[in-house]
């Protein structure tokens, strides 16, 4: 073509070679440009299949932290950390679970499982520890499914109830668990006021003891009767302590004891024994084979009958001896006579 056109090979051949390199570098353009958009292409499809795994090795991380977190809630004993301080020579305490959680929810809980005796009797009874579940007969008749410590919390010992010293024991172990718990300190200063000056009152000390016993039976009712107001328009202080209704309850407890007191010494007993004639008197014209001789003897309590005579006496005389037992009552020896009646009958 070229040399029809009247140019020389030279300059065709140079025609030739510079469209070529025009061709050339364009498809180089061209391939250069396909390749970068496939590497961008595989780049982003890496990045977003490493962000997958990223992803699942998040989501599977925070699978396996959850279900660590649940076996150490579970088995907190298994994984609790071990703190590195010796034995103390001081007794451990340590709360029943039911105790441990009624104060922490800031619910009443009586007195009694913080005391040594208390302690002990958790100690024999391990189901106060965990969830168990009993069958009860409630109030309306119905059979309802109740926790175990829960049904034996009802017939623990009340907080008036306690000694002296069960009280000591218990109100320092208490207020250290409501500090564990995170009570508040204006919560727990009124608590322990309160039972200071339940210890310090004038008649901690009296050589009443119905006096001491108003106190416990003031301190029981009113912390009861605290717990139950919290959170109520009914709700109250614990400080200062009532003196009048101190009185009040030691009035009540003073009328108790009298009532009784009254109430055994009226309480009768009708006691009727039966004493059969000897076999020769069975003919006497004055008696028959189904006659009996009948005494009775009037006691203030319950009346024992015991025969206290050696066999060999018993068909001539019988001595009964009627023994009373709660009251100091003297005992009461009877001597009757079985043998045939005089001639004035």
């Amino acid at each position: 073509m070229f040399p029809a056109d009247g140019k020389s090979n030279t300059k065709a051949a140079l025609i030739l070679a510079n469209v070529w390199r025009f061709n050339n570098a364009h498809a180089h353009q061209l391939w250069d440009r396909q390749q970068e958009d496939q590497e961008e292409a595989r780049q982003a499809e890496n990045a977003c299949l490493a962000k997958l795994k990223e992803q699942e090795k998040a989501a599977r991380d925070e699978e396996e932290e959850l279900a660590r977190c649940k076996e150490h809630k579970k088995y907190k004993n298994k994984y609790a950390p071990i703190l590195n301080t010796p034995l103390s020579d001081a007794p451990i305490f340590t709360p029943c679970r039911y105790a441990d959680a009624k104060i922490c929810s800031g619910d009443y809980c009586p007195l009694l499982y913080y005391t040594n005796k208390g302690h002990g009797n958790n100690l024999s009874f391990p189901d106060l520890d965990n969830g168990t579940l009993c069958l009860i007969c409630s109030e309306s008749g119905d059979v309802v499914l109740q926790a175990t410590a829960e049904a034996k919390a009802k017939h623990c010992t009340p907080n008036e109830d306690l000694s002296w010293e069960e009280f000591s024991e218990s109100n320092v172990r208490i207020i250290r668990n409501m500090e564990r718990h995170s009570w508040e300190n204006t919560r727990i200063d009124m608590v322990h006021s309160f039972w200071i000056e339940i210890e310090s009152h004038r008649w901690r000390h009296s050589i009443n003891n119905s006096n001491k016993r108003a106190l416990m039976v003031f301190q029981g009712r009113v912390q009861r009767q605290w717990h139950v107001c919290i959170g109520t328009p009914a709700a109250f202080n614990l400080l200062p302590i009532s003196d009048q209704q101190i009185r009040e309850y030691r009035d009540e407890l003073v009328d108790n004891t009298k009532s009784l007191e009254i109430a055994k010494l009226q309480q009768v007993c009708l006691i009727t024994y039966t004493f059969p004639f000897p076999w020769e008197m069975s003919q006497h014209p004055l008696s028959s084979s189904s006659f009996h001789v009948r005494h009775h003897l009037f006691c203030s309590s319950k009346t024992t009958l015991f025969p206290s005579c050696p066999p060999s006496r018993a068909p001539t005389t019988c001595h009964l001896a009627a023994l009373t037992s709660g009251l100091r009552t003297p005992v009461i020896s009877v001597c009757l006579p079985l043998g045939p009646p005089s001639a004035s009958g």
